[in-house]
């Protein structure tokens, strides 16, 4: 088994070196060092390192994948529990402003304070 330098690894992610030294930092990547002090890395660090962006991507936080990578499988899973109950609350409050704004685009009240539907929403009810 060979093992990648920090050169490497971030070619083969594309990653920036000194994301994955802060991540090593917070604990997340744990590479082995050379009598020199050079990094190396597992080539399975390459699979970690895309899983650690996929789950940046979806909205979570650095300290909430740190808690991830250390956590047992129960609190893993109410982890993931939490974070797909706050995208669906957050996918509702989107799709209540998506539907606002198509509705004044085509209201024909006036004033926007005049229209039922436009005060609904501004009440929060919409």
């Amino acid at each position: 088994m060979t093992s990648l330098t920090i050169g490497q690894l971030c070619e083969q992610t594309g990653e920036e070196s000194h994301v994955l030294r802060h991540w090593e930092d917070v604990g997340l990547l744990r590479p082995t060092r050379t009598p020199a002090g050079h990094r190396r890395y597992h080539p399975a660090t390459v699979a970690g390192v895309l899983t650690v962006r996929r789950l940046q991507r979806v909205g979570f936080s650095l300290a909430d994948i740190v808690a991830l990578h250390r956590g047992a499988k129960p609190d893993r899973t109410a982890r993931f529990d939490a974070h797909r109950s706050r995208l669906v609350a957050d996918r509702a409050a989107i799709d209540a402003a998506l539907g606002y704004i198509e509705h004044t685009m085509d209201c024909v009240h006036p004033v926007v304070d005049d229209c039922p539907s436009c005060a609904a929403f501004a009440a929060g009810g919409g």
